[in-house]
């Protein structure tokens, strides 16, 4: 088998693409990395004596192929084949093919045996299968095919006995990891498999290629036509027949739809309005009146130099970005330590851009050139800057910019010795800018700084991250208009409605003055009281949950004044890995989250909850047309009881170390949670057998997201302990409304009469039954919504934990025994709309 080498600038992207490799290529290929130097200070380069190592390793007689990602890679790898005898050497192959592309479809290829000729004219038509797909092919250019061949295979396949059709329905479709398949099934068989995208009304191409096969772009729901000749058809026809019949074994839920891009929008300065009024959308709430502060966020200019000593100004770049990754993971441990590990591992995403593997093959080139290193950084920057803002229809991707600019900047004051970026501000006020960068809204004095106005601005963006943490009043969007606005100017800001008042009369600040008082009172008391018990004002007790994605969240959110926790979603063990957790990784995760909340508090663990907008790419559900009302939750886990049963085991194992309990999803009828039951007495007994502890009294419950399970609960009651309310489907269902499509969006509202009354008649049934009863789903955290909640006998609420504080407080300041509570609950009930019910609520 010929043996593929990997070498890289970088150690992770070589192991990485080696891991990604493997997999492609299902584990049977002979593969090792050579990456980065042994240097802790300066691990980015390349070794001659690494790269030998890695040619040993998998060397045979059927050969060798290198792959290399840039520059002196090539030279170090050329250097390495000076070191082996001269019969070794010529079996050792350099391939100037795309890195990543190319390393993949060679070992699809070199796993099924193929030879080296083979493989090196794969890899080089590597690329062939993305210009396809972005419409850039051009069939004239050298290795990508030509109008000979397409005729040939069209001729050849249209000749073939067999031939079937498939229509695919995984999310991706014909993607890398089911053409790797196809490719090693049928590479080293007597027989020739052409296939063709009939949807697209593609040519046959040759199903030994990888790239050919990506080619097609076959998406989701395109149907294809397989050809077959030669001796072994029929074997083939029957292996490749059962992998598009099972979707490869990947996740059916809907693809993202794509859209074309729109042409980016140029800035055009618009003029303040008559009123001084500007309107944008808030990110974080609160109120401030102060003069206004100017900054504006943007690269630096660098002239450009030349220089004629390429080797010291690299020395120079690595440097400069080893300086800058360090002084970003101290910015990180900061912001850890005063707004949370959770929102300060944001910055990671800028370690990683500093790592961005063709940035730096810019550079490099440029340098190499005979460009300076901060000239050469500088215009790389502008090119890959220029790529993200013609990513518009992706606010995430295209949000990322200020990201770049904050990155590119620190890296451009380690290379000058300039300083660029400092925002230094030590008395009140308000401030406005273009953009602010993710490590200048962590550096700010909060105490100085009463709210930040922004031109542009996502609310998905890392910097709206940092400022809704921090507790600054924020909004972003206000357009070019805000830049018109002199230092010094006295505004008021009203982040509740996401409104800038640049002409506020004294009757608009007296206003504001009082509305921020308040605010900022509440903010002091709710954290002041956070980890107080949850009680109203006449004394009764209510317990406050909180929502976990993970074990390592459970501290964070006790700190946030959590009493336990009311839904820990499982299915993060399930996500991001190519195979289903075994039960002993399980259990080591429910474990440590039961230890971590000790024998008191509750932790109320869903079982595994995918399907619908929750795909796993391992778990292939099948064919569904409406994912949302197909194989979910409960239904998905009872269809693969083996599975389903690890689960069950690791979680009553767990609940010997704390007060864990089963919470079943998406249950619908008495039957499905009998079987779940059952499942559940069988791990019993299993664990009984092997002589393994739990709880015997551990508790059991389900969601309530499914009209049925309203409908029937008095047969459902007496099987459990507990129901929780998930207000997310339960809104969605009981409306006949998908809850991810925005045009029928306000239908999936909790504020639906429908809801209300679904959700007032399961709190009364379980409080009647002496089931005890919570709410998990958004809902549970509104404040406005939580006295109707507390009227229709809710005691339990679970909840982001960014939530718990204000809830505790609001929670004081109301009487459940007060009569105008019944009223209250009686009006919403009879309400006609949503409309009405917010105007009770209000």
């Amino acid at each position: 088998m010929v043996g593929i080498v990997i070498v890289s600038h970088s150690k992770p992207l070589a192991e990485s693409l080696r891991d990604l490799a493997l997999e492609m290529g299902q584990n049977k290929a002979r593969i090792a990395a050579a990456g980065g130097v042994d240097d802790p200070d300066n691990p980015v380069g390349t070794d001659a004596m690494k790269i030998l190592e890695a040619i040993q390793e998998v060397y045979s007689d059927d050969g060798v192929l290198v792959f290399m990602d840039m520059g002196s890679a090539i030279m170090s790898a050329e250097m390495a084949l000076e070191f082996l005898d001269e019969t070794q050497r010529e079996n050792v192959k350099l391939c100037g093919a795309s890195f990543v592309e190319g390393v993949v479809a060679a070992t699809a290829l070199a796993a099924s045996g193929a030879e080296m000729d083979e493989i090196i004219r794969e890899a080089k038509l590597a690329l062939k299968g993305k210009t396809a797909q972005l419409g850039e092919d051009d069939s004239d250019d050298e290795g990508t095919g030509t109008a000979e061949e397409a005729r040939e295979s069209n001729e050849t396949a249209g000749n073939a006995d067999i031939k079937e059709e498939y229509t695919l329905r995984n999310t991706m479709g014909l993607h890398a990891r089911p053409a790797a398949k196809v490719v090693q099934t049928v590479t080293g068989r007597d027989a020739e498999v052409f296939i063709r995208n009939i949807t697209r009304e593609s040519d046959f191409v040759s199903a030994k290629s990888m790239n050919s096969l990506i080619s097609l772009n076959v998406q989701q729901n395109d149907t294809v036509q397989v050809a077959y000749t030669g001796t072994e058809a029929e074997a083939l026809q029957e292996l490749i027949s059962e992998m598009m019949k099972s979707n490869f074994g990947e996740s059916t839920a809907p693809a993202p739809k794509r859209t074309k891009k729109a042409s980016p929008k140029k800035d055009s300065r618009s003029g303040m309005p008559d009123d001084g009024v500007l309107k944008g959308i808030s990110i974080s709430p609160g109120f401030a009146i102060a003069p206004v502060k100017q900054y504006s966020v943007t690269l630096p200019d660098i002239e450009e130099e030349k220089q004629d000593n390429p080797e010291m100004e690299l020395s120079l770049l690595r440097d400069a970005l080893a300086e800058a990754e360090k002084e970003i993971e101290e910015v990180k441990q900061k912001s850890s330590n005063e707004i949370g590990e959770v929102e300060a591992a944001i910055f990671d995403a800028q370690i990683l851009l500093l790592k961005d593997p063709e940035l730096l093959k810019k550079v490099d080139a440029r340098i190499a050139e005979g460009l300076t290193a901060p000239y050469a950084w500088r215009s790389s920057l502008d090119d890959v800057i220029e790529m993200y803002e013609q990513i518009t229809g992706d606010s995430i991707i295209s949000t990322r910019v200020i990201d770049l600019i904050d990155v590119g900047t620190r890296v451009l004051e380690k290379l000058t010795g300039e300083n660029f970026s400092d925002i230094d501000i030590n008395e009140p006020c308000i401030l406005c800018m273009n953009e602010i960068s993710p490590s200048d809204a962590a550096s700010l004095n909060t105490e100085s700084v009463l709210g930040i106005c922004c031109e542009k601005g996502s609310d998905v963006s890392h910097s709206a991250i940092i400022a809704r943490s921090l507790g600054i009043p924020t909004v972003f969007n206000l357009g070019p208009a805000l830049s018109e606005i002199k230092e010094d100017t006295e505004v008021v800001l009203n982040a509740e409605t996401g409104e800038l008042f640049t002409k506020p009369d004294d009757t608009l600040k007296q206003q504001i003055a009082k509305e921020r008082a308040h605010w900022l009172e509440v903010k002091e008391k709710a954290h002041d009281g956070r980890k107080e018990q949850g009680i109203t004002a006449n004394g009764e007790r209510i317990e406050v949950l909180a929502n976990v994605g993970d074990e390592h969240e459970i501290n964070q959110v006790l700190d946030l004044g959590a009493e336990g926790v009311g839904l820990f979603r499982s299915e993060f063990l399930f996500m991001e890995r190519t195979e289903a957790p075994n039960e002993d990784e399980q259990f080591k995760a429910y474990k440590s989250a039961a230890q971590s909340l000790g024998k008191k508090k509750p932790l109320v663990i869903r079982t595994l909850d995918v399907g619908g907008d929750k795909p796993v790419s391992y778990i292939s559900i099948g064919e569904e047309e409406n994912p949302f009302l197909g194989q979910r939750g409960i239904r998905y886990c009872l269809s693969e009881p083996e599975m389903f049963k690890e689960q069950l085991r690791a979680l009553l194992r767990a609940s010997a170390f704390g007060n864990l309990q089963i919470m079943f999803p998406m249950i619908a009828t008495a039957g499905e949670l009998r079987k779940a039951l059952n499942l559940l007495e069988e791990c019993r007994a299993e664990l009984d057998e092997k002589g393994l502890k739990y709880n015997e009294k551990i508790k059991t419950g389900i969601m309530i997201e499914v009209p049925s399970a309203v409908e029937t609960l008095d047969t459902l009651l007496p099987l459990i302990d507990f129901v929780s309310i998930g207000t997310n489907d339960l809104s969605q269902y009981m409306m006949a409304a998908d809850r991810t499509n925005p045009s029928v969006g306000p239908l999936t509202s909790y504020y639906q009469p429908a809801v209300l009354r679904v959700i007032e008649r399961t709190i009364r049934m379980a409080n009647e039954a002496g089931k005890e009863v919570s709410m998990c789903g958004e809902m549970a955290r509104d404040v406005k919504v939580m006295p109707v909640l507390l009227a229709f006998g809710l005691r339990k609420f679970s909840m982001s934990a960014a939530g718990i504080p204000e809830f505790k407080y609001r929670l004081k300041k109301i009487d459940t025994e007060s009569s105008g509570l019944g009223e209250l609950a009686a009006n919403v009930l009879s309400a006609r709309s949503p409309e009405e019910v917010k105007e009770y609520l209000s």
